[in-house]
């Protein structure tokens, strides 16, 4: 699902110097060779990180109220296109999928390229603009992986 305008463009700004203030480390996502850099960001007492986090929760229909943080997650210049991959976390030493993802982009595309993420199991292609949010489950309501969260950056 994408809701385009999830957020306005000076949330946008606002959430990209909060994300630029954020010490950053090599992401340890995926099995393919992940150059992105990652890095969580405190909601603590941020009115508009907990107005994100709400509406995210809000718009997933989720609680998400304990949430202590929220990821951030940084293409840089130059990087190359991601493979086709299922979503995939190292969580305390276990490998371990989420239940779904939702992310929202702070900046246009890829620093070259479109930066489009594509499903292609689903005949899916979306680009990234400032705002937009896009969802999507990674496990079933049984529990097992949903094959059609392949995914993957296009350069």
């Amino acid at each position: 699902a994408r809701k385009d305008d999830f957020l306005a463009p000076s949330q946008v700004d606002e959430l990209v110097r909060l994300a630029d203030r954020q010490p950053l480390s090599n992401c340890r996502v995926g099995y393919h060779n992940d150059t992105r850099l990652c890095g969580l960001m405190p909601v603590d007492d941020n009115v508009l990180l907990k107005a994100v986090r709400g509406r995210i929760g809000d718009l997933l229909g989720v609680d998400v109220s304990q949430m202590p943080h929220l990821p951030v997650r940084l293409t840089q210049p130059g990087t190359k296109a991601i493979p086709a991959h299922y979503e995939h976390m190292e969580i305390d030493e276990e490998d371990d999928h989420p239940d779904a993802v939702a992310l929202i982009y702070l900046k246009n595309g890829a620093p070259r390229g479109t930066g489009r993420l594509i499903f292609p199991l689903s005949g899916i292609a979306i680009d990234p603009r400032p705002g937009t949010m896009v969802f999507f489950k990674v496990k079933k309501d049984d529990g097992t992986l949903c094959p059609h969260h392949l995914h993957e950056v296009e350069e």
